[in-house]
């Protein structure tokens, strides 16, 4: 797994765990204690756990159990299969479970399930509106920097859409953690009417 290239970020697993090192010493560190579980939203493959459980593991937190979802069913069988047969990942956690799942519904996992709950990365809706489904993501993009221009109306409604989306994902992130416990959002992207060059979030 150290070769290869880390879901989205397109650099390797050493690099992406120095370039997150300081937010994981931040808010995982200090919020985390050995024999904790933990969840992740959104897992992708289970790199971000990986690297975590290791940074964790550094700072002597270790006897973790660390499980996810993710939306694509290839996505959770790598992070199953990473979790369930590599030696160095077994050494650092145990395996809870992998499942394929929107993680703006994850009502299948009882309320105050785990000790810390966070995403990576919390995708936006390119195309909240649904004005543009036959165009390529990119170009469903530029349409959405351009109704910030131009409709004015129409682009506040996508961003309630928007809104309410990511609400959904931390509202089932506070759910599933325990009472008060952490939850974390690493990454999201700001709101296109607000900054054209990132992916559209809030």
């Amino acid at each position: 797994f150290r070769t290869m290239k880390l879901d989205g970020w397109g650099i390797s697993f050493d690099e992406v765990k120095e370039m997150l090192r300081p937010w994981k010493e931040q808010v995982f560190v200090p919020n985390i204690r050995s024999g904790d579980t933990i969840y992740e939203s959104a897992c992708g493959v289970g790199m971000n756990l990986l690297l975590s459980a290791e940074i964790l593991s550094e700072h002597d937190i270790t006897g973790l159990t660390v499980s996810g979802n993710d939306y694509v069913a290839e996505s959770v069988d790598i992070a199953s299969v990473i979790w369930g047969d590599d030696e160095e990942a077994k050494q650092l956690a145990h395996k809870g479970f992998f499942c394929r799942a929107d993680s703006s519904r994850l009502d299948y996992i009882p309320d105050n399930s785990f000790d810390f709950a966070y995403s990576g990365y919390i995708d936006p809706i390119v195309d909240p509106l649904q004005l543009w489904p036959n165009i390529t993501v990119d170009d469903q993009w530029g349409k959405g920097v351009e109704l910030c221009k131009t409709h004015k109306k129409k682009a506040k409604k996508a961003q309630e859409i928007q809104n309410e989306w990511y609400a959904s994902w931390t509202l089932h992130l506070i759910r599933i953690a325990k009472p008060g416990k952490v939850i974390a959002i690493e990454n999201g992207a700001e709101s296109l009417c607000r900054n054209s060059a990132d992916w559209g979030g809030v």
